[in-house]
């Protein structure tokens, strides 16, 4: 009975079934999408048909007609998931009001079909795309509440992507995931996708990386698109930097398309720092620190365009991970190079290039550009050589470079070959060869060349005229230049250069009568004088020492409406004498009065900087070094001339430690090799801070740049040992210097013989004064001066007079530093049987005493007990010389009244201190302080203290 039991159910359940299939009664809805195709194709109109329709109906922007074509057979029949996507898109964008109710009510219509997440995810697709965030929100409500849709993952990601495209605030959606996660609902790495890239693409980088750190927690990896929208859009709004150092990002890896956006706008925007900072964090995050190969392109530029030494190691790292550059990349990084002045890494590039034997003429053209910017012209000379041993042909504008490269360097026998070897005679060309002309002051070939020119049929214009005048006032022709300007005159009428560069002819000689005819004949010709017509005149007059007539060509400019500029500036800063103040004052507000910015360019800002040093006008010099601090551009291109004048400028203000950051800028990060004068400033503002040890360290570094090193090189390292007291080491260095066969000078040997006479080694300076005749040096005054003070020093003045009468007897006694300094050991070491000598002599040689004689007499006839003495010769040396007693010399005379008891007469010369432009400084008022003590003046001593701290009123006195 079992198995006809099973045998009768079988057969029931399969009529059934077949049943079911077969039945085609009016009220059966359909129970598979399968079924819906033949019935629409019953009703007339295909699925296919429909959705054509719809689709034909929203491209015309007739959404109400799409509309209207779903409602037609959407209620007879339940709609395709492709179909209901239209239906939804066309209800939301003609009928916004009513779109969820009629989308809810059809899908509630055919539950089995329609009730289910992919319905309602396709259905929140379409909406997102016409429709606003509140109708989305609405329609996903009303599909939850009546249609009971079950969450899904498919579900959420419709909603979150959908709201972020369709323009929902990043709160709201913030608070909707807060909402899922609180219904233990997990968003997606696909949802977190979509809101990523929808916030991207609307801008919202901040809500992108929220969802970004939001998903790194969830422990979802960041797709790659994600970053790499994320740096597209970062680098549209200026924000690559703040982007890649959030924390979201922090220990990402970009992949090699976003790394390269990062790279890339870091290097337009010639953000090194950035770039650095971006390079380092992504090594962290990569299997053995290494890039990808498509990453050093930018990161060299980078660091080419800074003058970076990291470049160095880029570079060399780049050539093991990859077997041929591009030669746009060498292009780049080589005119990069030439902007920094980085020589280093352009030669690297020129040595890739030339090994794998792809130089070009483009390419060498830039090379030589390097070199040229480096003031290295005749290195870009030498590539010429290269070229053609290489087969490579220059083309006109590289044989003009080379011409101008090779007058630059004097090469004068290149530029004549070069200009016969020239396809083409540009006029530009032949300008290049006359300035070598010009430097070589060959006026008989400038006008060979003019002759060759007029026979291969060249026209020689006004340009080239004025050429060949440069070249005769150079060779110092100005009768042959009168002469060419007479035959220019029958080409035409005469420019100002033509003008200019005789004018520059006669102040060059001095003449300034001749240039002012100049000036008076330019007038005459209709040719108005300019800015360089008066700098000449000023260049003259100041070259004669004439400051007054400078000054008077300066105001004569300026009436004619013409302002100085950098080149009189230029002139009258080097002009400007130490000794005449009022001058000093008016070419310091002629600076200040030009309105022209320092740091613009090098020459000015080295002049301005090498005359304040020299001036120790310090207040000024500081505010131009921090303007030029503060000059990006400058920085970025500086040169060795201005590198060293920084530098000195910088140990004159007593800042070692900026010193060493434009050392370490130029030399080591932008890795240029420091020329002589560079090196031999940072040395002395080693020295100059009491570091002569490091000078040595950085001498020895680089002496083999400089065949073993210079003469002043060495005698900066010499005063440094005299400055700190190491006479030993001093010594050492001259065995140094003689074994190294630098030549040696009275300079030099001075520094060593003051090194070991500040010691009291009077021996070793006797020693060294024996070697200056094997080394063909001859002793002045200064040797001879050191000499006597090292004697006087230790009491030897014996031995001091006997070096004192063998300057005597050479003639070098003639001034009174050496008299003084007999004066002072003979005072110190109570010789007073030779005091007498030395005044007496100092009357027959007509020496003239100086403050610092009087102090020393004064000094010597109170300890003598000659007070009235003391005083006399205080009244009648000033008189007698013409010069005013400093408060030195005053502090001198009431030290003498103080110690000959004569404590009033103290208190009056205190009075003339006090009242002196100078003022009493501290050292006076200690001096009578402890004569008042020492007198027993308690009362006036109390009344200097109240005095001195601005307490009392009065004034003492006997």
């Amino acid at each position: 009975w079992q198995e006809v039991f099973f045998v009768v159910a079988f057969t029931i359940g399969f009529l059934l079934f077949r049943c079911d299939k077969l039945g085609s009664g009016p009220g059966r809805a359909a129970t598979s999408p399968s079924s819906v195709v033949p019935r629409l194709q019953r009703s007339g109109k295909s699925t296919e048909d429909i959705h054509s329709a719809m689709e034909a109906a929203i491209l015309a922007d007739n959404h109400q007609a799409a509309a209207e074509t779903w409602r037609s057979v959407a209620a007879k029949e339940p709609t395709d998931l492709k179909t209901l996507r239209l239906a939804a898109h066309a209800l939301v964008a003609s009928s916004p009001a009513s779109a969820a109710d009629e989308l809810v009510g059809h899908m509630s219509a055919h539950r089995p079909m329609l009730c289910n997440p992919a319905a309602a995810a396709a259905v929140l697709d379409a909406v997102a795309v016409v429709g606003s965030p509140a109708t989305l929100e609405e329609v996903h409500a009303a599909m939850r509440d009546r249609l009971f849709i079950r969450p899904s993952a498919q579900l959420s990601e419709a909603l979150l992507g959908g709201l972020a495209a369709s323009g929902a605030a990043p709160q709201r959606i913030a608070e909707l995931c807060a909402e899922l996660q609180a219904s233990k609902q997990r968003i997606s790495p696909r949802g977190y996708s979509l809101m990523i890239k929808h916030f991207l693409k609307r801008g919202l980088v901040d809500a992108a990386l929220a969802q970004m750190g939001a998903m790194r927690k969830e422990g979802y990896f960041i797709p790659p698109f994600a970053t790499t929208l994320l740096m597209q859009t970062a680098a549209q709004v200026g924000r690559i930097g703040e982007v890649l150092m959030r924390p979201e990002l922090i220990g990402v890896a970009l992949p090699t398309e976003a790394l390269l956006l990062a790279l890339d706008d870091c290097c337009k925007k010639g953000d090194v720092t950035l770039a650095t900072r971006i390079e380092e964090s992504q090594r962290a995050c990569m299997e053995g620190g290494r890039l990808p190969p498509q990453c050093y392109g930018p990161l060299l530029k980078a660091h080419a365009a800074s003058g970076g030494l990291r470049a160095l190691g880029l570079w060399e790292e780049f050539m093991q991970v990859t077997d041929r550059v591009s030669e746009g990349l060498c292009m780049a990084l080589l005119m990069r190079c030439a902007d920094a002045r980085f020589l280093r890494l352009a030669e690297e590039v020129g040595r890739y290039l030339s090994t794998k034997g792809e130089m070009s003429v483009a390419l060498y053209s830039v090379l030589m550009k390097v070199y040229a910017s480096c003031g290295y012209h005749s290195r870009a000379c030498d590539l010429y050589q290269d070229m053609l041993r290489r087969g490579i042909e220059p083309d006109d504008a590289m044989y003009a470079s080379l011409m101008r490269f090779a007058a630059e360097c004097g090469r004068t026998d290149l530029s004549r070959e070069l200009f016969r070897k020239a396809p083409r005679l540009e006029v530009h060309s032949a300008t290049a060869v006359f300035k070598a002309l010009s430097r070589d002051k060959d006026a008989d070939g400038a006008f060979d060349l003019l002759q060759k020119m007029k026979s291969m049929g060249q026209e020689v214009d006004l340009t080239v005229y004025n050429c060949v005048l440069d070249v005769c006032v150079c060779a110092g022709e100005l009768a042959r230049a009168r002469a060419l300007v007479g035959e220019m005159r029958e080409t035409g009428p005469l420019d100002t250069v033509t003008y200019n560069t005789l004018l520059k002819g006669y102040c060059a000689k001095g003449d300034l009568e001749s240039a002012r005819a100049v000036l008076h004949e330019m007038e005459r010709d209709g040719c108005k004088p300019n800015d360089i017509s008066y700098n000449s005149m000023i260049n003259a007059a100041t070259s004669t020492g004439n400051s007054q007539q400078a000054w008077r060509f300066i105001e004569a400019m300026q009436r004619q409406g013409i302002a100085a500029d950098r080149y009189t500036l230029t002139i009258m800063l080097k002009a400007m004498r130490r000794d005449n103040e009022a001058e000093m004052r008016r070419t310091f507000q002629l600076l200040d009065s030009a309105g022209i910015d320092v740091c613009s360019e090098e020459v000015l800002l080295n002049t301005v900087l090498e005359t304040c040093v020299r001036h120790r006008e310090h207040r000024r010099l500081a505010a131009v070094v921090g303007e030029a601090e503060r000059s990006p551009s400058l920085l970025a291109s500086i040169s060795m001339h201005t590198c060293a004048a920084m530098i000195k400028a910088n140990s004159a203000l007593q800042r070692p430690d900026k010193c060493a950051e434009l050392w370490e800028l130029v030399v080591e990060r932008r890795a240029l090799e420091p020329n002589a004068i560079t090196l031999g400033c940072m040395m002395d503002a080693l020295v100059c801070a009491r570091r002569v040890d490091a000078a040595v360290a950085l001498f020895r570094k680089w002496k083999g740049k400089f065949e073993g090193g210079t003469t002043i090189m060495y005698s900066t390292l010499v005063k440094g040992f005299a400055n700190e007291g190491r006479a030993k080491d001093a010594m050492d260095m001259w065995v140094e210097i003689r074994a190294s066969g630098v030549q040696l000078n009275v300079v030099t040997y001075n520094t060593l013989i003051n090194a070991q006479v500040r010691q009291g080694l009077v021996a070793e300076a006797l020693q060294l004064l024996s070697g200056m005749e094997p080394d063909g040096v001859v002793p002045d005054a200064i040797t001879y001066s050191t000499l006597v003070k090292g004697f006087a020093m230790r009491g030897d003045l014996d031995d001091a007079f006997e070096v004192f009468q063998k300057m005597r007897r050479q003639g070098l006694a003639k001034e009174s530093i050496v008299y003084n300094t007999l004066l002072d050991g003979c005072t110190r070491h109570n010789r007073m049987d030779l005091v007498d000598s030395v005044i007496e002599y100092i009357d027959r040689d007509k020496i003239e005493p100086s403050n610092f004689t009087l102090g020393i007499l004064v000094k010597m006839y109170g300890k003598r007990r000659q007070l009235d003495k003391a005083f006399e010769v205080f009244e009648q040396m000033p008189t007698r010389v013409g010069f005013e007693p400093n408060a030195q010399v005053l502090t001198c005379l009431m030290n003498a009244c103080i110690v000959n008891g004569a404590l009033p007469r103290a208190w009056d010369v205190f009075g003339w201190i006090r009242g002196s432009a100078e003022g009493a400084d501290a050292k006076a008022c200690g001096v009578l302080l402890n004569g008042c003590i020492r007198a027993g003046s308690m009362d006036q001593a109390l009344e200097l203290v109240e005095e001195s701290y601005g307490l009392g009123g009065g004034g003492g006195g006997g």
